[in-house]
C-alpha cells in the first residue's frame, strides 16, 4: 500500500477494501482470513518473538506474566454491527484528535470552549494553517499501525518501525521523536523504545484490539510488543494492552451493556485486572527503567524504580489503581469530568490522560458528543484525551452515533473507512 495521502475521494473506500482483501497475510503461512490453524500459528510466532526479545534483555517488564485473562462478551450475530463499531472506533478517535488539535498548544486552562472544527497553525510548520478537521500524530500512528497489521497479517515490528519513521509525524511527542532518532542511528527495533510513560502508545493501540478481537492471548502479546517499539516502559506497555482490550471488548458489548452503574464499575475492574502487577513487575526484571511524570526520565534501581510512578499530588500511583478502584468510586459518587480532571490531571503522562479519557466515556457511555466535548475541552493534552475517549465511545456506540457535523470535513475519513472494513473482517473471524 502506498504512503498515506490526504484525499477524500469516495473511490478510496473501494480501492482500500480491494487492496486489503488481496494483501492480508501474504507474507505469512496463512493468507486472507486465518482459520483456527492459522491463528495458532500466528500465536506461536508472537510467542517466539516475545521470547527472543525477553532473552535479549530488551523488555522493561515481562508483561506476559502479569494480569488476568480478559473477559469477552459473546460474539455479535450481526456483521453489520461489528463493522459499524469498528468504523466508530477509528472515526471516533480521529474526530477527538481533530477537534482537540486546535487547543493542544493553547495553554491550560484553555482560552475557549470548542464545539466545532477550527483551522489552526501547524506547530511543525509555523505560518502554515491546517484546515478544519485536520488530524495529528494520534490518528497518523493509528492508521499506520492498522495498515501494517492488515498488510502483514499480524504484528511485524520492523514494518511498523518503517512506517513510523518514513513520513512526517505531525506534532510529534518527545518520546516518539527520540524513538525516531534512535532508529536513524541504526539501532534494532527492540532497542529504539524510550523509557517514557507518555500516552503515545495508548493513543494508537486501538487497531491491535480491532485486529485480534476476541483472541486475548495474541492481543496481549501484540499490544505489548508494539508498545515497546516507541515506549519501553511498564506503564506505557500496560496502557497499550488496556486500550487494545477495551476496544476489542466494546465492539462486542450489547448496546445497553453499560447502562447500569455496576456494569461500568465491572468494566473498569476488568480493565485493571488484565494489567495487574505489570506496572511494578519491572522490579523483578531488574531493568532499572522507571516511568516518572516526565516522559523520557530514568531512575536506577530495582524496586525503587518500580514505585516511581507518582501522581501530581506526589503519591505513588498506577493505572491499575486509578482505573480499577478510583474511577469506580468517582462514578458512584457522581463526580463531574471537571472534578476528575482536577484530581487526575490530563497531561501527556498516561497515568493522567488515559484514566481521564476512560472516565469521560463512562460518565456518558451513550452520548458521543458529550464525551467528545468534555475530553477535549477539559483535557490538557486535548487532542490525545479526545482521541482516546472517542475511540472508546465509537467502539461502543458505532459510527452511526457520531454526529454528522464531525464526519464532514474529517481528514482521512475515507481512508479510515477502508481500514475499518479490513479490521472488521478480521475481528469477526477472531476467537476467544
Amino acid at each position: 500500500m502506498a504512503a498515506l495521502v490526504g484525499f477524500h475521494l469516495a473511490g478510496a473506500v473501494v480501492m482500500m477494501v480491494e487492496s486489503l482483501g488481496a494483501g492480508v497475510g501474504r507474507d505469512r503461512a496463512t493468507k486472507g482470513i486465518p482459520d483456527e490453524g492459522g491463528r495458532e500459528q500466528h500465536m506461536l510466532e508472537l510467542t517466539e518473538l516475545y521470547n527472543r526479545v525477553k532473552a535479549a534483555g530488551r523488555l522493561s517488564v515481562d508483561f506476559a506474566r502479569y494480569g488476568r485473562p480478559g473477559v469477552m462478551p459473546p460474539r455479535p450475530g450481526d456483521g453489520a454491527v461489528v463493522l459499524d463499531r469498528v468504523r466508530g472506533a477509528l472515526l471516533g478517535g480521529a474526530v477527538g484528535d481533530a477537534l482537540g488539535r486546535t487547543l493542544e498548544f493553547a495553554g491550560y486552562p484553555h482560552p475557549r470552549w470548542v464545539e466545532h472544527y477550527q483551522p489552526g497553525e501547524d506547530p511543525d510548520d509555523p505560518g502554515f494553517c491546517r484546515p478544519p478537521g485536520a488530524i495529528t500524530d494520534d490518528t497518523q500512528l493509528t492508521m499506520w499501525l492498522a495498515e501494517s497489521l492488515l498488510e502483514r497479517g499480524g504484528l511485524d515490528p520492523e514494518d511498523v518501525v518503517r512506517r513510523f519513521t518514513t513520513s512526517t509525524i505531525r506534532g510529534i511527542g518527545i518520546a516518539t521523536s527520540q524513538f525516531v532518532a534512535n532508529c536513524r542511528q541504526g539501532l534494532p527495533w527492540d532497542r529504539c523504545g524510550v523509557r517514557s510513560a507518555g500516552n503515545g502508545v495508548a493513543m494508537r493501540s486501538a487497531p491491535v484490539g480491532l485486529f485480534y478481537g476476541r483472541d486475548f492471548g495474541s492481543l496481549k502479546l501484540a499490544a505489548g510488543l508494539q508498545a515497546l517499539i516507541t515506549h519501553n516502559d511498564p506503564m506505557a506497555i500496560a496502557s497499550g494492552i488496556m486500550v487494545a482490550y477495551a476496544v476489542a471488548r466494546l465492539v462486542a458489548e450489547p448496546r445497553s451493556a453499560l447502562d447500569p452503574l455496576e456494569a461500568r464499575i465491572t468494566f473498569c475492574r476488568d480493565l485493571a485486572g488484565i494489567i495487574e502487577g505489570m506496572e511494578t513487575g519491572e522490579a523483578e526484571m531488574g531493568s532499572g527503567r522507571a516511568g516518572s511524570r516526565r516522559t523520557g526520565s530514568e531512575q536506577a534501581g530495582g524496586r525503587e524504580a518500580a514505585s516511581s510512578y507518582r501522581n501530581r499530588q506526589g503519591m505513588p500511583d498506577s493505572l491499575c489503581r486509578r482505573v480499577g478502584t478510583r474511577i469506580p468510586e468517582l462514578l458512584a459518587a457522581g463526580a463531574t469530568a471537571g472534578e476528575v480532571q482536577e484530581e487526575f490531571g490530563s497531561s501527556a503522562y498516561v497515568l493522567e490522560s488515559l484514566p481521564f479519557a476512560i472516565f469521560c466515556f463512562l460518565q456518558s457511555p451513550h452520548d458521543f458528543r458529550r464525551t467528545l466535548l468534555h475530553a477535549v475541552n477539559l483535557g490538557e493534552d486535548s487532542d490525545t484525551t479526545g482521541a482516546m475517549a472517542c475511540t472508546l465511545s465509537g467502539a461502543y456506540n458505532g459510527a452511526n452515533a457520531i454526529p454528522a457535523e464531525y464526519l464532514e470535513g474529517l481528514e482521512y475519513r475515507f481512508w479510515l473507512e477502508g481500514l475499518a472494513a479490513g479490521l472488521a473482517e478480521r475481528w469477526q473471524h477472531s476467537d476467544a
